[in-house]
């Protein structure tokens, strides 16, 4: 097993673990919590259990100048760049490895996968130039989503939704990534825009109704499974 070093945002490092799985797994996982890219020590201590619990992880810590086999950073730099595919298979080119074609339709990230038969949703304020308001969700209410969902992230984020569909959706806080990753992997079903969230379905492979950005023609988020709608 390896050791692995990782600067980025929480969904990025969700998207890293298709690659640490494939290599055989980590010894060592290492977050830097002086990130430039605005990782910060609340986010460790938020993720940080969502890792300890995947079982090809043995441990997390926080880098402080430790060696490491793997910069997991180097995605960045093909990311946006040289690569516009999934930002999971980005971590792949940038070691100059194939992603295999199973993390398309195969789970990497671990759950207790209790089945709430929920549907879990969850809009982040990161719009990009969606509408604030996005018609396919009022449907969605027409058909009764508002009486088996909960809604993740900020409580912000939820009154939001809740004003702008004139909805009531129950509110659903967590203490960390592997209270939210169990939410979601146990779901019926997750919906909502590209945040941490979207990350943790498609890495669970849950069956997802995904809201893209459409500021420009990435794909990021774009996986090839058939239980992946994009709405």
């Amino acid at each position: 097993m390896h050791k692995f070093k990782h600067s980025g945002r929480m969904g990025d490092i969700v998207w890293s673990l298709a690659f640490v799985k494939q290599m055989g797994g980590a010894d060592t996982f290492y977050l830097n919590a002086n990130s430039p890219y605005g990782f910060t020590m609340t986010d460790f201590e938020f993720i940080k259990p969502l890792l300890e619990n995947q079982p090809y992880i043995n441990k997390v810590e926080l880098w402080d100048g430790q060696a490491f086999d793997y910069d997991l950073d180097l995605f960045r730099t093909v990311q946006n760049q040289t690569w516009h595919g999934t930002t999971a298979e980005g971590f792949f080119k940038a070691f100059h490895m194939d992603m295999g074609k199973h993390n398309h339709t195969e789970p990497w990230l671990y759950t207790e996968n209790t089945k709430n038969n929920k549907i879990i949703l969850s809009r982040s304020k990161q719009l990009y130039h969606r509408p604030i308001r996005n018609p396919y969700w009022d449907e969605l209410l027409r058909k009764g989503l508002q009486e088996n969902c909960l809604f993740v992230g900020t409580p912000e984020e939820s009154e939001i939704f809740n004003r702008e569909h004139n909805c009531n959706i129950e509110y659903r806080p967590v203490k960390d990534a592997w209270e939210l990753a169990n939410l979601i992997g146990s779901s019926a079903m997750w919906t909502g825009n590209q945040a941490l969230q979207a990350c943790i379905a498609e890495a669970t492979k849950v069956t997802t109704l995904l809201e893209v950005r459409n500021d420009n023609a990435r794909t990021d988020h774009i996986f090839t499974r058939a239980n992946l709608i994009i709405i």
